[in-house]
C-alpha cells in the first residue's frame, strides 16, 4: 500500500474520532432527539453511499456487485422515520443486513485498495452512530415510560384522595424502577 493511501486512512480515522465524539456530545447536551438524528444520520450516510457509488462508476468495471449492494443500501436508508425503539431496531436490522452484503462483496471484489478503506471507514462510523442512537432511543423510551407512570400516580392520588405516606411510598417505587431501567 502506498504512503499516500496510508496517510489518507490515518487522516480519515482521526476525523472519524472527532466526528463521533461530536455526535455523542450532541446527545449528552440534549440537543438532539433520537428519531430526528437518525434521519439526519441516514441522510448523510446515504449521500456518502451515493458518492462512493459514483466513484465506483467512474473507475472500476469490476464493481457491479458492490454497486448493486450500495443501491440496496440506498433503498434501506430512505425508509420512513423511526419514531419508536421498535421501528428503529427494524430499520437498523435491514440496514445492517445491506451493509453486510457490501462488506462481503468487498472481500471478493477486485476493486482498488484506494476505495476499500474509505468504504470501510464510513460503514464503521455509521455502525457506531447506530449504537449511540439506540442508546438514545432507549433513554427516550424509558423517560416516556417514567413520565407516564408519574402521571398515572398523580391521577391515582387525586382520585383516591390518598394519604401523603401512600403517595411518597408510590413515588419511591417509581424512582426505584426508573433507576433500575437506567442501570442495566
Amino acid at each position: 500500500m502506498s504512503y499516500k493511501i496510508t496517510e489518507n486512512i490515518i487522516d480519515g480515522l482521526k476525523k472519524a474520532v472527532v466526528e463521533l465524539e461530536e455526535f455523542q456530545l450532541q446527545f449528552a447536551l440534549g440537543k438532539a432527539e433520537a428519531s430526528e438524528k437518525f434521519e439526519e444520520v441516514k441522510s448523510l450516510f446515504n449521500k456518502t453511499v451515493h458518492e462512493l457509488s459514483l466513484k465506483l462508476d467512474k473507475g472500476i468495471d469490476k464493481a457491479e456487485e458492490i454497486k448493486a449492494n450500495l443501491e440496496a443500501l440506498h433503498v434501506q436508508l430512505t425508509l420512513g422515520k423511526a419514531e419508536t425503539v421498535e421501528s428503529f431496531l427494524e430499520q437498523k436490522a435491514k440496514i445492517i443486513k445491506a451493509i453486510q452484503e457490501i462488506e462481503n462483496a468487498i472481500k471478493t471484489s477486485k476493486i482498488s485498495t484506494e476505495y476499500v478503506p474509505k468504504i470501510k471507514e464510513e460503514i464503521e462510523k455509521f455502525k457506531i452512530k447506530l449504537d449511540i442512537l439506540y442508546a438514545q432511543y432507549e433513554i427516550e423510551d424509558k423517560k416516556k415510560s417514567f413520565l407516564k407512570a408519574v402521571d398515572d400516580l398523580k391521577d391515582k392520588f387525586i382520585k383516591e384522595d390518598s394519604s401523603w405516606d401512600h403517595f411518597t411510598s408510590e413515588m419511591e417505587t417509581a424512582f426505584t424502577h426508573f433507576k433500575k431501567a437506567f442501570n442495566k
